[in-house]
């Protein structure tokens, strides 16, 4: 399983990974240090660079693999670059997805996301299996009804995370 964490604080991404490890196991994660998930990593000679972090025993040992992004804009670039390429298994599982950022927020990511999606003819033809879950420091009513608009959305989680927070959303 792939997870892509958006969120601009650091700490929060911490949480998220700690977390994640808790409920998977430490051997069972690949983390991959927001650096490398910048789009700028998009030659050949960087996606070289990239492999030969992650030798392929850890990658093939490990049961999920996380990809931290520090701002909205990153992650949707590589999301592009794989619908561009009509790469749609390297698509996350799961889209863990802070609301309030600088830039584009979660709710303009989740626009643009679904005008991604629109692109694709259908998600059982391509094997796209995304599943969204936003998450905020408070909840409030109108965040939920708003997240109900959007399909791929599947919950909205208080911050931190808790590792049965996790479970019981991504069924690990």
């Amino acid at each position: 399983m792939l997870y892509y964490l958006i969120d601009d604080d650091e700490t929060s991404r911490l949480i998220f990974e700690k977390q994640l490890e808790k409920t998977v196991g430490k051997n069972q994660l690949l983390s991959i240090p927001v650096e490398y998930t910048h789009p700028l990593y998009t030659s050949d000679t960087e996606s070289n660079k990239q492999a030969e972090l992650f030798p392929t025993d850890t990658q093939s040992k490990a049961k999920v693999k996380l990809q931290s992004f520090s701002s909205a804009v990153s992650a949707l670039t590589l999301i592009r670059k794989h619908f561009l390429l009509g790469n749609y298994t390297s698509l996350p599982d799961w889209i863990f997805l802070d609301i309030i950022m600088p830039g584009i927020d979660g709710w303009q990511f989740l626009d643009k996301l679904m005008e991604l999606f629109r692109t694709v003819p259908s998600a059982k033809d391509t094997g796209i299996k995304v599943g969204v879950c936003l998450l905020t420091a408070y909840v409030n009513q109108y965040d939920l009804q708003r997240a109900q608009q959007y399909p791929l959305v599947k919950d909205c989680l208080l911050k931190p995370l808790t590792a049965i927070d996790l479970k019981l959303v991504t069924q690990i």
